[in-house]
């Protein structure tokens, strides 16, 4: 959605809803598989099956559409990883996650969500661990939150990242663009 879209309440051109997917990949020798097996060997809704040359992946769905952006503890990469943080769809006012922030459970595939006006759209989660934390949710989101109001201001947004309880925000005097991507290092 263009920036314009949310500042102006322009809903007219719909957009894909995103989903959260799992691919199990399965890290094989082509010729030695046979065809038409489920090379899948973990507990997964996911599926991979030689056919032919090829390995045709079909992803296990782990939420309901309507999430984008999605982060995770960045020490838990590549690893066994329980929540995933992502930005709620704004432009689909009847889907439980419109304009919020998310945390999903994958296990339990329940979502969690920061929500407050319906003219603040928060863009990138960013989770930032905790130094001292010892849970892969230890830590802090930080998402930029656009206000589609005229002449109100942006802001950054803290929410704890085990309850998205907010522990504050930073108020800009300008306007942030939706979606904005950020890093934010360690000092």
């Amino acid at each position: 959605m263009s920036l314009a879209q949310l500042r102006y309440g322009d809903k007219s051109k719909q957009q894909a809803l995103g989903l959260c997917h799992r691919y199990v990949i399965p890290l094989v020798e082509l010729k030695n598989v046979p065809e038409n097996v489920d090379l899948v060997a973990v507990k997964s809704d996911a599926c991979a099956i030689r056919v032919g040359n090829a390995i045709i992946l079909t992803p296990e769905a782990l939420s309901e559409t309507g999430l984008e952006l999605p982060a995770i503890n960045k020490n838990h990469l590549s690893k066994k990883h329980s929540f995933i943080y992502a930005a709620g769809v704004g432009h689909c006012s009847k889907h439980n996650f419109s304009n919020a922030i998310c945390k999903l459970d994958v296990r339990n595939r329940k979502t969690a969500v920061w929500r407050e006006k319906e003219f603040y759209y928060p863009g990138e989660p960013i989770f930032v661990k905790s130094p001292t934390g010892l849970g892969e949710d230890d830590g802090v989101l930080i998402s930029a939150v656009s206000d589609s109001r005229d002449n109100e201001n942006d802001f950054l947004l803290f929410l704890d990242a085990k309850s998205l309880q907010e522990l504050g925000r930073a108020k800009f005097k300008t306007n942030i663009p939706n979606a904005l991507h950020g890093i934010f290092l360690e000092s």
